[in-house]
């Protein structure tokens, strides 16, 4: 049960960051600069 509730507040922790500051959100959980272009290979 505190596995769950561990994961729970994980989870709406990571929707209020994501409300909050969406931008930083996508860059955070997305790994790509503010252009959107990948890495230089």
């Amino acid at each position: 049960m505190i596995a769950e509730d561990r994961s729970h507040y994980i989870i709406l922790s990571d929707l209020r960051f994501y409300y909050v500051d969406p931008g930083h959100w996508f860059m955070e959980k997305g790994r790509t600069g503010l252009d959107g272009a990948g890495g230089i290979s």
